[in-house]
Formats: structure tokens, sequence, C-alpha cells
């Protein structure tokens, strides 16, 4: 299956009234609100083959169920952070009341089992063998997390939604990691309605995107690293003639999937005085490729007054990227603090929503 997914963290001064209005929209007509302890083991190998494809594979007790999952990145042409290959599979608990074995036979036959034996270089020939036969292919537990989930299931604009705010830790290697995000999924309906209710959440809450997830955050504190190596973001490339609605969308994709794995780390505050200029410098070039990109494709309706471009896309999205630019201009690396509000300011948080939005509009 594929999992339709956003991620916030959440300023610590506005976590209550975020808990009191989780709970509101919880006890609400149509919706419902549950409690639940989630307890994970993550699994890799010792050269981190998962780690580098992105991918992770788990066992978490969700209350008294074991489950076994395995995430990958989708594989679909102009994909965003939004979607995600994702099986999961009901573990029978062991004989002894402890954690069941990990067992890949749980994946074969799925695309995400498919991408594990990608991500482990193996045939998928290989990999049911090696999984018919109890074999783990050297994957053996890395890090573990403890999260209380509050967990509210909501309808918005005809889409089923569930908000679920996991606070907890990850631990490895003697180090811990204090965990407090919001996460939404689309369990059916529309994107945009997920993309709507998502910003009406992060401007009531102050809430930024974080693209990383619980495992490469565990990954990395399992090696002891706070930030990843910060990597060039690449030009898109545009036909002269005009592209296509589905080559425009994953032109900008190709932009706005590493800008915002960036962005994720530029903005948390906790990683502020580590940030080095080179984090900062291919954040910004990444914010100046995405305004070229879209005001290129954005430049008939600018000039015939329409305010959208090909294929819905708003002119509205070049100009205000350009006032974000404005200021970031003029900065230098050493305040890396006003970089890192900017990445969480409210208007860079609804541009990047409406953007997501808007590739993902392409694949409904």
């Amino acid at each position: 299956m594929q999992e339709i997914e956003l991620k916030c963290q959440i300023p610590a001064a506005n976590l209550a009234a975020l808990r009191a209005d989780l709970q509101t929209v919880g006890q609400s007509p149509g919706a419902s609100l549950t409690q639940q302890r989630l307890q994970a083991r993550y699994f890799d190998t010792p050269s981190r083959h998962l780690a580098h494809a992105r991918a992770a594979l788990r066992l978490r007790r969700e209350g008294d169920v074991w489950v076994q999952t395995l995430k990958a990145l989708s594989t679909t042409p102009g994909a965003t952070h939004l979607h995600r290959l994702e099986h999961n599979a009901e573990v029978i608990d062991a004989a002894d009341g402890g954690v069941p074995a990990l067992h890949l036979a749980r994946h074969l036959h799925t695309p995400a089992g498919e991408a594990l034996a990608a991500a482990l270089g193996v045939t998928l020939e290989a990999f049911e063998i090696h999984a018919k036969a109890g074999e783990t292919l050297g994957l053996a537990q890395t890090f573990e997390t403890d999260i209380h989930r509050t967990q509210a299931t909501v309808m918005h604009q005809g889409a089923c939604i569930e908000l679920a705010l996991d606070e907890g830790e990850v631990r490895a290697s003697g180090r811990v990691l204090t965990l407090c995000e919001l996460e939404m999924e689309l369990r059916s309906g529309s994107v945009a309605a997920l993309i709507d209710l998502a910003q009406h959440w992060a401007q009531a809450h102050g809430l930024w995107l974080d693209v990383r997830s619980k495992a490469e955050r565990g990954e990395r504190l399992a090696r002891g690293e706070a930030l990843p190596v910060a990597h060039p973001i690449s030009r898109p490339v545009l036909p002269p003639d005009g592209p296509t609605p589905a080559a425009l969308r994953q032109a900008v994709a190709g932009v706005l999937n590493p800008l915002l794995a960036l962005g994720s780390v530029v903005a948390d505050p906790t990683l502020t005085a580590q940030l080095t200029p080179e984090h900062l410098r291919h954040w910004h070039r990444g914010l100046g490729l995405l305004h070229q990109a879209l005001a290129q494709a954005a430049e008939p309706a600018l000039v015939g007054g329409s305010g959208s471009g090909p294929a819905g896309l708003s002119a509205a999205w070049a100009e205000s990227l350009m006032l974000l630019l404005a200021p970031l201009d003029a900065a230098g690396p050493q305040d890396a603090a006003l970089w890192a509000r900017a990445a969480r300011s409210g208007r860079t948080q609804q541009l990047m929503l409406a953007l997501l939005g808007w590739v993902a509009s392409g694949r409904d």
C-alpha cells in the first residue's frame, strides 16, 4: 500500500494548546479519539543498507499487538515526501511473551518487499529464498522508540484523516532524543483536503514541516551524528517551449524534495548552533531555483493577469518566494537563527504545503 502522510514539529510553547485542540476535534461528532503506547525496534545492516535507501524496517508493539512494518520511498516519478510505500504485517507473539522474531518473509510479493530486496542489494529470487529460510541478511536492531500517541480521526472536506500526536523518545547507543511531533495521515479522500487541514493546523499552532522520519533521526542518533551532509540542489530543466503539466510537476518536485529535507534541518531549533555555511547556502540556492522554476512557468499568468499558470500553478507562489528570499539575500551564515526563523515561518510553511498539494494533485 501507499502511505500519504505529513509530519510537523511543534513549538514547545504551543504544545498545550495543540493537545487541547486535538482532544476537542477528537470528541466532535463523527470523530474518534484514542491513546496508545507504541514501542518499536528498528533494524538495519552493519553497512546501513536501509538507511542509505531511506527505507525503514521495524517491529512495533501497538498496545497488545505486535506489527512488523516496512517503509520505503515511492518509486513513482515526481513523487514527493507525501508518498511512501508501506506494508504492515501483524505478528504472532513470541512464545515467551517477549519480542517476536523478525521475519522478512512477511513482506514477500509486495512492492515494499521489492524495495527491501533492492535496498539490501539482492535479487527478488535470492531475497525470497533467504526470507523463506528465516534468514535476516545481516539485519539487526539499531535503535528503539517509545512513544505515547494521542490520535484523533476526523472528517475534513469529505476525507478521513488521522491526526496523531507522538510524544516520547528515541534511544540508541546510550543516547536519547526527545520526540514531539504531529503526524497527519490521509486514510481516504483527496490530498487537497489533507493539505487544507495541515495548513489550518500549521497556522493555528506555528507548526513546521519535517520530512525526517523517526528511522532517519534514530539512525543519526545511533551514529552520534546530529546533522546530515548538505548537498547542492540540482537545477530543474524546463523545456523552452513550455513543459507539459506532468513534466512541470516533476521538475518542481525535483527541487521541492531536497529543499524540504534541507529545510527540516535548518528549521530545527535544536540544530541551529550546529548549522554550517553549506547547509544555509544550499537551502538558499534551492529556494532560488524553486523561485526561478515557478516564475518561468507562471510567466504567462503574470503577463495575462489571470493569476493562474499552467496546470493550476499559482502566480502568487513565485511572488511569495521572492518575499521569503529578500531578507536572506543579505544575511550571512553567522546569523543562523535568522535562517532558522525563516524556515519555520508561517509564509514558508503555507507555501511548501501548497506546493506539495499542487504536485500531488497530478497524482490524485
